[in-house]
């Protein structure tokens, strides 16, 4: 099985900008939808993450500053959730609204949550009216985005989160990372760290020895040139069996200025790390359901 993954970068400078100038009250970003209730039949796994995209409106920083207070209030409510990076086994919530006066003055916003997995069937979606202080519309903080995202986040949480309590937890394999050789930068060491720290949220033992380990991970790093101040990074994570044999591979791509990948990785290591743990855990998840089924389970 293959999963291909993108990680933005560019978000993770974009929420901490000063957020102003938001202007006037925004236009109607798309129509008014009906309120549906998740769909139990559809429901994700508890290992499922969330890609939150940005809500669509008159700037770019708007959209990521609430996708991320978004993902922030999934993430305080046990959800894998990331605005960073989606893989084949990602749900993906998207969001739209619209400001509208009331009789007194101030100033309503309307929301519209809806929650889709990979093949575009909607699991849940969800409406949401509420008025924020009228510094909103014209100066919003970090912190009212988040007051805002919270109202919904408990309700989406919901539809993610199984839904049975008596769901037989499979254990999860041993998984073992291969040393990065010749890897740009600080990524042998603070990609591994970064990789091993997502595994380890997903309930994924992260081992040294080959004797602990069930599952192996080997990491590829190639760097092409795009343009002058481009470079294209792609990265394979290849996970095989205790034969050796390929279980699934997970792929992520992005282009970075020149020579960033020589610098220390920091933020681009937890974005990409976070991707691919998402991808891996996946991985690891469905081997071991293939051998409780084949009957070889430890």
């Amino acid at each position: 099985m293959r999963y291909s993954l993108t990680f933005i970068l560019a978000v993770l400078g974009m929420v901490s900008v000063s957020l102003t100038g938001c202007g006037s009250v925004p236009q109607p970003f798309r129509p008014d939808i009906e309120d549906k209730a998740a769909n139990p039949s559809l429901i994700s796994d508890l290992n499922t993450g969330v890609f939150v995209l940005p809500l669509e409106g008159p700037t770019i920083w708007v959209g990521w500053a609430m996708a991320e207070a978004m993902a922030t209030a999934l993430r305080e409510r046990s959800v894998a959730a990331s605005t960073w990076s989606s893989n084949r086994a990602s749900l993906f919530l998207a969001s739209w609204g619209e400001g509208r006066p009331l009789s007194d003055g101030r100033i309503e916003l309307l929301l519209s949550w809806t929650l889709s997995d990979g093949a575009g069937r909607v699991l849940g979606e969800r409406k949401q009216k509420t008025v924020p202080p009228p510094e909103f519309w014209h100066s919003p903080s970090k912190e009212m985005f988040l007051e805002i995202a919270k109202k919904s986040a408990g309700r989406i949480a919901r539809w993610v989160m199984p839904r049975t309590r008596d769901r037989a937890r499979i254990a999860l394999p041993n998984i073992r990372i291969l040393p990065l050789d010749d890897a740009p930068g600080d990524a042998k060491i603070s990609l591994v760290q970064a990789v091993s720290y997502y595994l380890k949220r997903r309930r994924v033992k992260v081992v040294t020895s080959l004797e602990a380990a069930d599952l192996t991970v080997g990491v590829q790093i190639t760097v092409s040139t795009l343009t002058d101040q481009r470079e294209t990074v792609r990265i394979t994570w290849t996970v095989l069996d205790d034969e050796n044999k390929i279980i699934g591979t997970v792929d992520q791509e992005n282009s970075v200025e020149s020579g960033r990948l020589n610098k220390p990785w920091r933020e681009i290591a937890g974005a990409v790390g976070e991707g691919a743990a998402e991808g891996i855990a996946g991985l690891a998840k469905e081997f071991a359901q293939s051998r409780v089924k084949s009957g070889n389970s430890p």
